[in-house]
């Protein structure tokens, strides 16, 4: 269990652990059918993490050139990207 304002501590993939910082909490994106609330978490692992065959890492200066889902771009503005 959790304390009060205790972040969350998690574990990644090489068994390091890191801490995760919320964001922001119950952020309200609208669709045409539903209505989705979602908590943006900060997650900072000491290493990048290994991706899957076909995936690549975008740096930040290039995001603009990708298609990003507006609920992704809402949580990029959180972080000033």
């Amino acid at each position: 269990p959790l304390a009060i304002g205790q972040l969350p501590l998690t574990i990644g993939q090489d068994g390091a652990q890191a801490n995760c910082q919320l964001l922001a909490k119950r952020v309200k994106h609208v669709l045409t059918h539903r209505i989705l609330y979602a908590d943006f978490y900060l997650w900072e692992p000491a290493g990048r993490p290994a991706l899957p065959d076909g995936y690549f890492w975008v740096p930040e200066a290039e995001i603009d050139r990708f298609a990003v889902p507006r609920l992704v771009e809402i949580l990029l503005d959180f972080l000033h990207i």
